[in-house]
């Protein structure tokens, strides 16, 4: 799985807007015509370092750190022609913690079969 920081955090000082983190998942797939799905994790309102969790269909597939708060994109590898559910959870410093759950159909990636 690759991992690109794509943003940085909030930085206006701003109090929370609840008491868990603010975790947002969304899904893009067949990125330049092919048959790579991405998986963007954005997070706010919390306190670095965060952990995050990344799911699919409930197995978890990647853990990582970051010393602040912000948003990440995630291209898994060998992601099957299918519907999944997608998950991503953080717990920051302060052990706030927030998830989302998104689904993302795959089955028009190249090589799925027909339905």
């Amino acid at each position: 799985m690759t991992m690109i920081a794509t943003e940085g955090g909030r930085g206006d000082g701003a109090a929370p807007l609840r008491p868990g983190l603010d975790v947002a998942v969304g899904t893009l797939g067949g990125i330049n015509g092919g048959d790579v799905v991405s998986v963007h994790v954005r997070v706010r309102d919390g306190d670095g370092p965060v952990r995050m969790f990344l799911y699919f269909d409930g197995e978890l597939v990647e853990t990582w750190s970051s010393e602040r708060i912000g948003q990440w994109e995630f291209r898994p590898a060998d992601v099957t022609p299918a519907r999944h559910a997608v998950t991503a959870r953080a717990v920051d410093a302060r052990g706030r913690w927030g998830g989302a759950s998104t689904i993302v159909d795959t089955t028009f990636l190249p090589g799925a079969p027909p339905l």
